[in-house]
């Protein structure tokens, strides 16, 4: 590991990342095994970033930028390499994000990982410097990425409320693409309400949440692009269990989804009446 970590140091060295330092301050530096199989340094700032001031920066609601797409054809997706040390740090706080190894200590001179606001001011970086792309499928229409369809279907059956919550997030991300999502996944989402057993108690309706939530984000369901120039049709329902609503928009004839929005009821929302869900789910979504 102290191979892997000088090797490590010295091609940041070379690249002009990192410098010898004689800064007063020092964080711990340790190795992290990335997904690829290759390592990343990281040093830890939990000293330092109780002493930042937070400085958030939100990302842009792919919702956002699909408004005003529905009459582009042809779509790109980019990625940084080594994006946050694209962003050279300031020279009078250069000295604050030094760290001590075994053989010296360096200095950043470009954005580390592991700072409170390192996240926040690349995405102002990218906000300035270049349009926001997302991934499209064919004309006028959105599909899911391809990776995140196979996380889907390679998910094992979760045995925790810890992994029942993962799933449902990793579900979840694309609720706005499932009709229905949240009274689909009711059996689910009562598995991690507070006061219930971490190893949870699977059981039919759970099995039948589990394989109806997967197969609606495994089929690969399609949306069209919103058009701001055209009417839209809204449709809600309700149920015992939850609200769903569907954004509908005509295209060659024909009314095609724009978006699914659905609500999971709690269960004092449970007790209104039939006509009062159903009023709920037209002021509610």
């Amino acid at each position: 590991m102290r191979q892997t970590l000088r090797d490590e140091l010295r091609e940041m060295e070379d690249l002009e990342v990192i410098r010898k330092s004689s800064s007063p301050y020092a964080s711990p530096v340790i190795v992290v095994k990335k997904k690829d199989g290759t390592n990343r340094v990281c040093i830890d700032c939990r000293r330092l970033n109780k002493l930042t001031i937070f400085d958030p920066q939100p990302g842009t609601p792919p919702a956002d930028i699909l408004q005003g797409m529905e009459k582009d054809q042809y779509f790109s997706k980019i990625d940084l390499s080594k994006g946050y040390w694209q962003i050279p740090v300031r020279r009078k706080d250069i000295p604050k994000t030094a760290f001590v190894t075994m053989d010296c200590k360096y200095e950043f001179l470009r954005m580390p990982s592991g700072m409170m606001n390192s996240a926040a001011t690349l995405t102002r970086a990218v906000k300035k410097c270049c349009v926001e792309w997302t991934t499209c499928l064919g004309r006028g229409a959105i599909g899911l990425q391809n990776e995140n369809v196979e996380k889907v279907r390679n998910t094992p059956r979760p045995n925790t409320k810890r992994k029942v919550r993962a799933f449902l997030e990793l579900v979840g991300y694309y609720k706005e693409f499932v009709p229905n999502f949240a009274a689909v996944s009711t059996p689910l989402s009562d598995l991690v309400r507070k006061g219930q057993p971490n190893i949870v108690n699977w059981g039919d309706s759970q099995e039948r949440a589990y394989n109806s939530s997967k197969v609606s984000v495994t089929s690969k369901p399609v949306l069209q692009l919103p058009d701001v120039n055209k009417k839209f049709v809204l449709r809600t329902d309700a149920s015992y269990r939850g609200l769903g609503a569907v954004l509908l928009q005509e295209n060659e004839g024909t009314l095609f989804p724009v978006a699914y929005a659905s609500k999971d009821l709690t269960d004092r929302e449970r007790k209104y009446s039939v006509f009062e869900r159903e009023a709920f789910a037209i002021d509610g979504e």
